[in-house]
């Protein structure tokens, strides 16, 4: 499959620090790609490379196999959704949208019939004659959306689209961006720090991390396999725990990694209960095995001060903070 987009050993560094360093990523026609990571870790300014608003130090960039490294951001054709938006406050919802085809000077019948139809697609057509001001944060979300897609870009850049939004409208969002992927058959390179958002919505994840991908994925399988213990503790609505494999009887030098959810309340193992958390709708054990703390998912309401028994329905094996694959993983 010819990549969509690609990326070729990308630096850039601000004062003297790289914050992305020698970055290689290839984003397939009609993925939803997502870029995980926190704050400062350099996704932001990955999008702003290949977008043309920053320049890079080294590296090149394709779109559709044509070197875009050195184009001017107006002729590469990049759709670009900003944290904020970025709409024009002096113009209505129907200008904002029309905005970049009239800046290719396409002709008033042509933009009319392409702004309604997103307008129509969007549910934003009863709002049209409306100042961005006067919306709300949801309505000015699906204005972005429409200025952006009503060009037809080669790529689609989202920001943190909805990290100032509230849970309904993040929830709404969601499904929102769930149907341009299906129904705009869009290539999306998409920024966020929320697992949640990714897991929903990527093809596939790719874990940024001290300005380099630290593993690409699925969303599943880097949940499930994290290959550093360090994504093991970001991903997850409920941090990977590690223990010393010695504390439950394996001949390995490392730490076993697992979810919370990857245990059984019955086995050789103990451990003292020292708290009781409510994550989501679900109750999670805080458990101590000597010096090693751990989360289980409780099955059952229990008190701090009570010692469990437990075993590991499966497991991973660290060394070094890295995954092993050897004789004792599963």
């Amino acid at each position: 499959m010819t990549a969509k987009l690609k990326v070729v050993n990308l630096t850039k560094t601000f004062n003297k620090r790289p914050v992305l360093d020698n970055v290689s990523i290839e984003v397939n026609n009609e993925e939803f790609f997502v870029i995980l990571g926190p704050s400062g870790e350099g996704k932001s300014t990955l999008l702003r490379v290949i977008a043309g608003i920053e320049e890079p130090d080294e590296g090149e960039i394709y779109l559709d196999g044509e070197k875009i490294t050195n184009l001017p951001p107006n002729k590469r054709n990049i759709a670009f959704m900003f944290q904020n938006y970025a709409l024009y406050p002096n113009m209505n919802v129907y200008d904002n949208i029309a905005y970049p085809l009239k800046l290719r000077k396409i002709p008033k019948e042509e933009i009319a019939k392409k702004v309604n139809d997103i307008a129509q697609t969007l549910n934003i057509k009863s709002i049209l004659e409306k100042r961005v001001t006067q919306l709300s944060g949801g309505q000015q979300q699906r204005v972005a959306l429409a200025r952006a897609l009503v060009r037809n870009p080669r790529i689609f850049l989202l920001d943190e689209p909805l990290s100032n939004v509230d849970p309904r409208t993040k929830f709404l969002a969601i499904g929102l961006l769930r149907k341009i992927k299906e129904e705009f058959k869009q290539t999306v390179l998409y920024v966020t720090h929320n697992h949640a958002e990714a897991a929903a919505l990527s093809t596939r994840v790719g874990v940024l991390h001290n300005g380099k991908f630290e593993q690409i994925d699925t969303f599943s399988s880097i949940y499930e396999r994290p290959l550093t213990k360090w994504i093991g503790e970001f991903v997850g609505e409920v941090p990977m725990n590690f223990l010393r494999a010695k504390n439950i009887g394996l001949d390995f030098e490392g730490e076993v990694g697992f979810r919370a959810e990857w245990v059984d309340w019955e086995g050789d193992n103990s451990c003292l209960v020292e708290s009781l958390q409510l994550v989501g709708d679900s109750y999670y054990a805080m458990c101590r095995l000597e010096d090693d703390l751990f989360a289980i998912k409780a099955r059952s309401l229990v008190n701090p001060g009570e010692r469990i028994k437990f075993s590991l329905n499966k497991y991973n094996l660290y060394l070094d903070g890295k995954f092993y694959k050897g004789p004792l993983s599963q």
